[in-house]
């Protein structure tokens, strides 16, 4: 089901400019996570983590974000998996979009 530019079975694909390209690794997608879908994501859970730019991370290397700062204590088992979504300048209503 298409609603605008979002469809029920893809994420949308945002083209921000990375002010440093050394700092960032961004998927194909745009956003600061592993490409998906991923062939380590047999038998673990995923997390998705939504938000705007201090999710993302702006300004920070990827050793210094939170999302990956709270996986590393939280994901001890190697049971889970991280799906950073957040995105520079994102509204309440993008960050719902993108979940729905």
């Amino acid at each position: 089901m298409k609603y605008g530019h979002y469809t029920d079975n893809e994420l949308p694909l945002f083209d921000h400019p990375a002010p440093d390209s050394d700092l960032y690794t961004i998927n194909s997608h745009g956003y600061r996570c592993p490409e998906f879908p991923t062939s380590s994501l047999v038998g673990k859970k995923n997390v998705v983590v939504l938000g705007c730019s201090h999710t993302f991370g702006i300004g920070s290397s990827a050793d210094e974000l939170w999302v990956n700062r709270f996986e590393n204590k939280l994901d001890l088992k190697n049971k889970l998996r991280f799906w950073n979504l957040g995105q520079p300048g994102a509204s309440g209503d993008l960050v719902v979009r993108i979940l729905y």
